[in-house]
């Protein structure tokens, strides 16, 4: 069950100290034209990401956006459905500290947006809000490393403000039985989070919902206590992935390097 106690403490500490935003504009471009959107090179095993502006109907690249050092594109370079803004993480030189980016299309600038955070999180697919499954060090996992000292049965999930980097709400949820396993999250298109309890074998044993509209969080289902429960979905599965998994697959948005 959530334990919005334990949540609502987190929250009233992150509102103590301040803002966990650290927004500042990194550099600008001219703004994409109506009949422009956002595509990508890179951010492969060379860790090098650039983004482009497309022409919606010829698909031909315009000129190129930026680019950056230290970018994975698997999850963790992520786009709004109009593909007008992008966000992606950057590691820093301290080791498990990722830098979060935003870039606005339609305003022309890339912005710095959160620090100290891990790569489990989900822009939703209007770009107003961002869940996060660890930030600011309360990490469920460290990132880009092993698993911190949580149990795998608890998750903390942080909802921010995709414009300010601004906490808006916490959500506490532990499952009925630690399986060894984690939390993942993806999105739908109705702008709604889907957290999903997955274990070795990609296999779903719990799933809810996080509302950013109205800060509802909603448990699903929970199987982590049963042992004969059958059929288990897989995360992997076609009718579980969310598009953001299906990107790097997608030849109008993932160009192919030269």
């Amino acid at each position: 069950m959530p334990n919005k106690t334990c949540a609502l403490a987190l929250l009233l500490l992150f509102r103590i100290i301040g803002s966990i935003g650290a927004q500042r504009i990194v550099s600008t471009f001219e703004p994409l034209k109506s009949a422009e959107r956002l595509a990508y090179m890179g951010g492969d095993r060379k860790h090098a990401l650039n983004l482009y502006a497309q022409d919606i109907r010829s698909l031909r690249t315009t000129r190129l956006l930026g680019s950056w050092d230290g970018v994975t594109e698997w999850g963790e370079v992520q786009f709004t459905e109009d593909r007008k803004e992008c966000f992606f993480l950057r590691e820093t030189g301290a080791r498990g500290v990722e830098s979060l980016c935003r870039l606005d299309g339609n305003a022309g600038t890339i912005v710095s947006l959160l620090w100290n955070i891990s790569p489990i999180f989900r822009i939703s697919s209007d770009g107003q809000f961002l869940l996060f499954n660890s930030i600011n060090g309360y990490a469920r996992f460290n990132s880009r490393g092993g698993r911190s000292g949580l149990s795998t049965e608890w998750g903390v999930f942080f909802l921010v403000s995709a414009d300010d980097g601004k906490l808006l709400d916490v959500f506490d949820w532990k499952v009925k039985r630690d399986s060894g396993g984690g939390f993942i999250i993806y999105r739908d298109t109705a702008g709604l989070f889907k957290v999903y309890y997955t274990v070795e074998g990609s296999f779903i044993l719990a799933a809810g919902t996080v509302n950013p509209y109205t800060k509802a969080f909603q448990i699903l289902w929970d199987e982590t206590d049963n042992d004969t429960f059958s059929p288990v979905p897989k995360h992997t599965d076609e009718a579980y992935q969310d598009d953001v998994v299906k990107q790097p697959y997608d030849p109008t948005l993932r160009l192919k390097d030269n």
